[in-house]
């Protein structure tokens, strides 16, 4: 009976691995355009109010931004422009 209610001695536990951040200093986070999806650089979007009131990123190249928007992108563009 007291053989089966040994202690179990389980493995050490592992420190943390510490992950090397290579890209210290730099900001790859690169946002989308709200309207269209196209990542956008560092001087390519500008903010616009959207339908709901809320302040998001829209692309600056208006031609592009256009061809690749869906139509349910487009309503909400339009609306937009017009609560401006």
């Amino acid at each position: 009976m007291s053989r089966k209610n040994r202690r179990i001695r389980g493995k050490p536990k592992k420190l943390p691995s510490i992950k090397v951040n290579t890209n210290q200093g730099r900001h790859d986070d690169r946002s989308r355009c709200a309207f269209c999806g196209r990542l956008l650089g560092a001087y390519e979007w500008h903010w616009i109010w959207d339908e709901f009131g809320q302040r998001v990123r829209k692309c600056n190249d208006e031609r592009d931004c256009y061809q690749q928007r869906r139509s349910a992108a487009e309503a909400a563009y339009r609306k937009a422009i017009r609560l401006r």
